[in-house]
């Protein structure tokens, strides 16, 4: 089957390769020259720019380089009009006319302006970017896109924003929280949704800027609660028509079964209403949106207890394991007026997954003393997760408004997991063994929802704010449970245990938070706001464990238990705030009173306790110049102990760790400061960005080990002395002209001190970890688009009660990614990725080499593309991953789809302000 698949889609290439071009060839040809002062010294970094002399639309872009010499590539034969422009210079426009050969302009002469103007724009007309207060604006049209290229594409060309491989963006060093269309929201808070699925070709700006929270929004009086946003402004075309494009791929691979991948995303916009659906369906380990948004939909409520962090990782990448997805996503919005409006999405994510996994992990058994486990796991999991969000708001007259949010969401999960667990003891001895086998199935609906009322009191700015916020929860989970236990003995004669049960878990949440606010604006940027605010949460949660040997249902009331938990928090403070043009300072202290109940359905005692705590916060945020600012916070927080550390229940899916709560547990206090500098030159492109967070944390929630001389251990948590976390983070990004390459160099610090109690005997651990890249790529990608780099990531465990178990540890990666356009309808692709491991940890451990290519060509007027491509060309997929903590090191390797190959024909559905559904 999968011979016959490689075999077809090779023809079809061939084929293709040896048809005629659909499209007619058109020459191209360079346009140079040099720019210079009215004293015939060089002017660098002038912006010059060519606009069709027809409609002005723009063509090309570049900057002139220190000798003034500039070079605008691959132009198509034609008229233009070649505009330069430089800070403090009068605008140089001159027409030119590429005929059949490369045109030199020679020596371009700018004028001295006589009077500045007084914002900082670098032109007038079709400009690459211009720069506000606030703001960075991009002029799309300025950037290289390729036909199908999505917005993602288009934010990898923007100087200042980059794109991770699973789809998270950062702009200006920051990530970036919003992704807007025109100022709206697009499937809510789903940005990737965006990124994937707009053609870039809509695109007419993209902005970059901080946006307010709801609450300041209102007030007009900053809150610290900004989030980065980018604002994708529509070509006037893109919002009268039907825009989108179908994709599917067949192939095959070595292990049975072919591979497919299909995708679809259809959207209309109007200056009202915008209206869009997306779908993706593949067995690649695909998705249609990125990892952190996959998270938001399909773990809805804790209906996915059973995805690890490393099975996130996987959807979007190809990772670990053997996945296949459906993604279909649907959002509409409708604006009645200027501040009347009503939005909304639904999205659905399906995730079915195989994972075969080992584990080696070496962990702290007590004084002087370590374990060694060998674990092995098959896991099924099927997942499917349903999410509606409604965003409206109504203005009632003039400074009053009503806005509400709301989220619903629906998860049905399932897991049939079978497992070994080997512990060692000294001398590489068999100490305990444990066989387990779980089928479960998980329901779990909730919702939440905001209502927000704002009244604007008097002309001067006094608003009053009230909010109020609703939480319902509700998760059934059945599970049968199958464990056997064996327990060394003398002449290493296993002795047996073994359980069998079935585990009916049901919860219930419901939350209310009503907040109440007064902001009142004074003389000289002065404004003060007064708070209160109520919040309850109930929590109940009931336990029923049924003992099955012999196929009688038997209740086991040792481990059955009803439980039920409130937290009400009364709150009240004060903030004073300093605003001006050059930034703001906030002051603010709240007092904070918690109360705990807590009651079960056996005889132990019930749980009450009260808190009251003095939490201060200092906010300063302050723009040094144009694009350059720096921050400085300082703020405390409290941490009340979850449900599951309190409730004196015992979980016994891991009979070799079996857990506890503890009901005498206190929260723990949490003092933060945060100081960070930001700064992004549009001239020279030069971004650095610069943090320190550093966090002590007294009465800390710390894990406690009770081991026996077989290992079994049981686990629960307690209060100890204060540990400290501190991280660093810097980034810096610039072009080296003379090289024509970009560069981008990144480095993460975190060191963290912590405690673990084993045996009584408190464990004092330090981790320090290090994580340093280096990316390079060519900044002329008209014809080819380079990129390489290299990242480093260096750890350090140290323990107190065993020295002998300390580690320290490096782990690398090299990237290489090359895309060459020998002409405009062809795209030749290739891409390696090599990851080398440390083989000090755990033994050897293979490094391995994925290599990918693509052969892509265009036709039928550019609006189809066929694709043929190649992943994991020397079939050496697999997926390691090191993790350490204040306890142990572990190593864990899980098998991931390998080699296999893929046809793909994509088709524009429509041309931006053209095309036969443009009148749909």
């Amino acid at each position: 089957m999968h011979m016959r698949l490689i075999v077809l889609a090779s023809t079809i290439l061939f084929l293709l390769l040896l048809a005629p071009a659909t499209v007619a060839q058109t020459d191209r040809f360079n346009v140079s020259g040099s720019v210079i002062d009215d004293e015939e010294l060089p002017l660098p970094q002038a912006t010059v720019v060519l606009l069709t002399r027809t409609d002005s639309v723009l063509t090309k872009f570049t900057t002139s380089a220190s000798d003034g010499r500039f070079i605008l590539r691959r132009v198509l034969a034609g008229e233009y009009i070649l505009q330069i422009t430089y800070v403090g210079f009068s605008t140089l426009r001159q027409d030119i006319e590429l005929l059949d050969e490369d045109l030199d302009v020679g020596k371009l002469s700018m004028a001295t302006l006589v009077e500045e103007l007084g914002e900082v724009v670098v032109s007038a007309d079709h400009i690459p970017f211009v720069v506000k207060r606030d703001t960075l604006e991009y002029n799309a049209n300025a950037f290289t896109v390729r036909p199908n290229d999505v917005v993602e594409d288009l934010l990898k060309r923007l100087p200042g924003i980059e794109v991770e491989a699973d789809g998270s963006i950062k702009a200006q060093g920051e990530t970036v929280e919003n992704v807007l269309v025109d100022g709206k929201e697009f499937f809510a808070d789903t940005p990737s949704a965006v990124t994937k699925n707009l053609p870039a070709q809509a695109v007419d700006k993209v902005q970059v800027y901080d946006k307010d929270s709801d609450q300041a929004e209102f007030t007009g009086v900053p809150d610290g609660q900004e989030e980065k946003t980018i604002d994708l402004l529509l070509k006037e075309d893109a919002k009268q028509g039907l825009m989108g494009n179908l994709s599917g791929a067949i192939g095959g691979e070595q292990t049975p079964g072919g591979r497919y991948a299909t995708r679809v995303n259809l959207m209309r916009f109007s200056p009202n209403t915008q209206l869009s659906v997306f779908g993706n369906a593949n067995n690649v380990g695909q998705s249609g949106i990125g990892v952190q948004d996959i998270v938001g939909m399909v773990m809805a409520g804790g209906g996915t207890s059973f995805i690890s962090p490393g099975m996130l990782r996987s959807l979007g990448s190809g990772g670990d394991g053997f996945s296949e997805s459906i993604t279909l996503g649907l959002n509409a919005g409708h604006d009645f007026s200027e501040n009347n409006y009503l939005r909304g999405s639904y999205s659905l994510d399906k995730q079915d997954q195989l994972r075969n996994s080992t584990t080696q992990r070496n962990e702290l058994a007590g004084q002087n003393a370590s374990a060694y486990g060998d674990d092995f796991s098959t896991a099924n999991t099927d997942n499917l997760g349903h999410r509606v969000n409604l965003n409206a708001q109504v203005q009632l007259s003039p400074g009053h408004r009503i806005r509400a949010r709301g989220t619903m969401r629906w998860s049905l999960s399932g897991l049939a997991q079978t497992g070994v667990q080997k512990t060692f003891g000294g001398q590489q001895l068999l100490i305990n063994e444990a066989q387990s086998a779980v089928d479960s199935e998980n329901t779990s609906i909730n919702g939440s929802g905001t209502l927000t009322w704002r009244k604007k009191l008097s002309d001067s700015g006094t608003s009053l704010v009230a909010t109020a916020g609703l939480t319902l929860s509700d998760s059934d989970e059945i599970a049968e449970l199958l464990t056997r236990t064996g327990i060394a003995s003398t002449g290493n004669i296993m002795t047996w245990q073994e359980v069998q049960q079935d585990q009916d878990q049901f919860g219930r949440t419901q939350g209310t938070d009503i907040r109440l606010s007064l902001t009142h604006p004074m003389e000289n940027g002065f404004s003060i706001l007064t708070f209160g605010e109520w919040d309850f949460s109930r929590r109940e949660e009931d336990k029923r464990f049924y003992d099955t040997r012999d196929r009688i249902r038997q209740l086991n009331p040792r481990l059955s238990r009803a439980f039920e938990r409130t937290y009400t928090y009364y709150r009240t403070g004060i903030r004073l705030t300093r605003d001006d043009d050059s930034g703001w300072l906030a002051l603010q202290v709240h007092l904070q009173r918690s109360q705990l109940d807590g009651t079960s359905d056996s005889n132990l005692p019930a749980v009450t306790a009260g808190y009251t705590h003095v939490l201060p916060e200092v906010q300063y945020r302050r723009t040094l110049k144009e694009n350059q600012t720096v921050q400085v916070r300082y703020g405390t927080d409290t941490r009340e102990p979850t449900l599951q550390e309190l409730q004196p229940f015992s979980d016994n899916r891991n009979p070799l760790r079996i857990y506890a709560g503890n009901p005498d547990l206190e929260p723990e206090t949490s003092h933060s400061v945060y100081g960070s500098f930001q700064s992004f030159d549009p001239w020279t492109y030069l971004i650095i960005f610069a943090s320190l967070r550093t966090t002590y944390t007294r009465n800390q929630i710390v894990p406690t080990r009770s081991i026996d001389t077989s290992l079994r251990q049981t686990v629960s948590a307690i209060n100890s002395d204060a540990g400290w976390n501190t991280q660093m983070r810097a980034s810096v990004g610039m072009p080296i002209r003379p090289l024509n390459i970009k560069v981008r160099l990144n480095n993460n610090l975190n060191l963290s001190t912590g405690s673990e109690f084993i045996n009584s005997a408190e464990n004092s651990s330090r981790i320090v970890r290090n994580g340093l890249g280096i990316t390079i790529s060519n900044r002329d990608q008209d014809i080819i688009e380079l990129e390489a780099g290299i990242r480093g990531t260096y750890n350090y465990v140290d323990y107190s009660i065993n020295t002998n178990l300390n580690q320290q540890y490096i782990n690398s990666s090299y990237t290489f990614d090359v895309s060459w356009h020998p002409t405009f309808n062809w795209t030749i692709n290739a891409d390696l990725r090599y990851q080398t491991y440390d083989q000090d940890v755990f033994g050897e451990v293979r490094n391995k080499a994925l290599i990918g290519a693509s052969l892509k060509r265009l036709f039928m007027d550019e609006r189809a593309s066929i694709t043929l491509e190649v992943y994991d060309l020397l079939n050496q997929n697999l997926d390691v991953s090191f993790n350490n903590s204040a306890s142990f090191i572990s190593e864990r390797r899980t098998e991931t789809l390998g080699r296999y190959l893929m046809l793909r024909l994509t088709y524009r559905l429509s041309a931006v302000g053209g095309g036969f559904f443009r009148e749909l």
